[in-house]
C-alpha cells in the first residue's frame, strides 16, 4: 500500500514544503529549479492542451507525449498554473483515448500514463476505465495463447496491437514482455484500484520475479527474452531496471520486509551512483547508460522514496545536485545521447522534475 499511497501523500506534501523559505540552501536551489522546469513545461503547451515534440515525428499525434508531461504536473508541486495545464492536458487525452486502431509510437507506455493521468480526475473516469480495458488486453496472458512456463507470461511488451503468442518458438522478442512497460501497466491498473489479487497483478509478478538476479544479487534485467535489449547485457543488473523491479514488486504486493524487495532495495543503494545510470555495462554498451540517465534519476528516487527509509544512503542530495547542474538556463533538461530520445527536452524534461520532486522530499532537513 505505501508505493500506492505515497505519491499522494508526497504530492500534498510537497505544496507545502515548497511554498516555505526552507533552511537548507540546497532546498531552495532545487524549488526554484522545479519552477523553473514547469514553467518551461507550461510554455510548450499547445491551443488544444497537448504535448508535441519538434525532433521526433513519432511524439507529434499528441497522445504519445502528453501523458508524461501531465503526469509530471498533476503528481507534483506545479501550481495552480501547472494543475489547470494538467486538466486541459486530461481534457485531450479523454477526447481522444483510448484509440480504435493506436498509431501511438510506444501505446502501452502512453496508454499506462494515461490512465495514471486520469485516475487525479473523477470526471474522465469512463475513459480512464476504458483503457485500463485495453492494458489488459494487452497483457500476455492465458487470453492470448500465453501460458505460465513462456518466460513473458504475465508481463507486457511493445506491441501496437495484442500480441497473440505465435506457434512454436516463433516469438518475436521485440513484442514479448519487458520490465519497463509491465511497471507502468501495473501503476496504472493499481491506481485504478485493483487490488494485490487482481488476477492481472498476481500473473505480472511471476514474468516481474523472472526478471530479477535472484537468488543472486537480487538486481533486475530488462527481459529474459528480448535479450538484445537488456542495456547493460545479457542478464546483468542495471540500476533503471532494477529501480523498475523494485517497484513492481512493491505494486505487486510484496511487503517490504519481503526478501526480494529486500535484496532489490539492497542492489540500488550498494550501487547507487548520481552521475550515471549505475551497473557493470560492458564497453560496447557503455553509450546506453548515459542515453538512460534521467529515467534512471526518475525510478531511482521513486523506487527509494516509496521502499524504504527516505535518509537511508544519502541519495537525495546528490541526485539533486547533479540534476541542477544540469538543467538549462531556459529550465529544461535534456541529454546529449539521443538513443533514448532523452535529447527531446519534453521526454527530459518531465523525469527530471519528477526525479527532483522525489528526491526533494528526501533531503535532509540541513545542508
Amino acid at each position: 500500500m505505501r508505493a500506492l499511497i505515497v505519491i499522494g501523500l508526497l504530492w500534498t506534501g510537497l505544496l507545502v514544503a515548497c511554498s516555505r523559505s526552507p533552511d537548507d540552501p540546497l532546498v531552495g536551489r532545487v524549488d526554484e529549479a522545479i519552477s523553473r522546469g514547469y514553467d518551461y513545461l507550461l510554455g510548450r503547451q499547445e491551443e488544444d492542451g497537448a504535448w508535441r515534440s519538434k525532433l521526433y515525428p513519432g511524439y507529434t499525434d499528441g497522445e504519445s507525449l502528453s501523458p508524461l508531461v501531465i503526469k509530471a504536473l498533476l503528481y507534483g508541486p506545479s501550481g495552480p498554473e501547472g494543475r489547470a495545464a494538467g486538466e486541459r492536458g486530461m481534457k485531450f487525452l479523454a477526447s481522444r483515448l483510448p484509440p480504435h486502431q493506436s498509431k501511438m509510437t510506444f501505446p502501452v507506455y502512453s496508454l499506462s500514463m494515461a490512465a495514471i493521468d486520469l485516475s487525479r480526475s473523477s470526471a474522465h473516469r469512463e475513459v480512464r476505465d476504458a483503457i485500463i480495458t485495453d492494458l489488459r488486453g494487452h497483457q500476455l496472458t492465458e487470453q492470448l495463447g500465453w501460458k505460465p512456463e513462456d518466460l513473458s507470461y504475465g508481463g507486457w511488451g511493445e506491441s501496437k496491437q495484442p500480441y497473440r503468442r505465435p506457434p512454436g518458438n516463433r516469438i518475436d522478442p521485440s513484442r514479448s514482455a519487458n520490465l519497463s512497460v509491465t511497471l507502468f501497466a501495473l501503476g496504472a491498473l493499481r491506481l485504478a484500484g485493483a487490488p494485490p489479487d487482481d488476477q492481472a497483478v498476481k500473473k505480472a509478478l511471476i514474468f516481474v520475479q523472472r526478471c530479477q538476479n535472484y537468488p543472486g544479487d537480487g538486481g533486475f534485467f530488462f527481459s529474459p527474452t528480448n535479450l538484445r535489449q537488456n542495456k547493460a547485457g545479457d542478464k546483468r543488473s542495471y540500476g533503471s531496471m532494477t529501480a523498475d523491479g523494485l517497484r513492481c514488486l512493491l505494486r505487486g504486493g510484496l511487503a517490504g520486509d519481503d526478501p526480494r524487495v529486500q535484496a532489490a532495495r539492497g542492489w540500488v543503494l550498494e550501487h547507487y551512483d548520481p552521475l550515471r545510470n549505475s551497473g557493470d555495462f560492458p564497453p560496447e554498451q557503455e553509450e546506453m547508460r548515459e542515453a538512460l540517465y534521467f529515467y534512471y534519476c526518475w525510478t531511482t528516487s521513486h523506487a527509494l522514496v516509496e521502499s524504504g527509509p527516505l535518509a537511508e544512503g544519502d541519495w537525495a542530495r546528490p541526485m539533486c545536485q547533479e540534476l541542477l547542474r544540469r538543467q538549462h538556463p531556459k529550465g529544461y533538461w535534456r541529454n546529449e545521447q539521443g538513443r533514448m530520445t532523452e535529447d527531446e527536452p519534453l521526454v527530459a524534461t518531465p523525469m527530471a522534475l519528477a526525479a527532483l520532486v522525489m528526491a526533494r522530499s528526501a533531503l535532509s532537513p540541513s545542508p
